[in-house]
């Protein structure tokens, strides 16, 4: 599909196609780290612990589990805008806007 703007043609698909992979590695990074939490998680209940031990050790992995995620979100955004706004300067540059 195209679609005219200001005598150029731009290819709506290669765009929608960009970001459909986008996505797709922001899904496949968050169920790596949901995995992650959960063997965490499913180890430590399964250690041979004092209950009070285990868990002051849930908690403190299910924290830096949950800092590490967002750290991961904050930079894939990040990165993102980067991109969104390097291209939007691309297509301004090259329609002359």
């Amino acid at each position: 599909m195209y679609e005219q703007c200001f005598g150029t043609e731009i290819r709506i698909s290669n765009i929608t196609n960009k970001f459909i992979a986008m996505n797709e590695n922001t899904k496949t990074m968050l169920a790596f780290f949901a995995g992650l939490a959960v063997g965490a998680t499913l180890g430590i209940l399964l250690a041979p612990e004092k209950g009070s031990d285990l868990r002051e050790k849930l908690g403190d992995s299910l924290k830096k589990t949950g800092d590490d995620i967002l750290d991961k979100i904050n930079t894939t955004i990040d990165s993102a805008k980067s991109r969104f706004s390097h291209k939007v300067q691309q297509a301004s540059d090259e329609l002359g806007v």
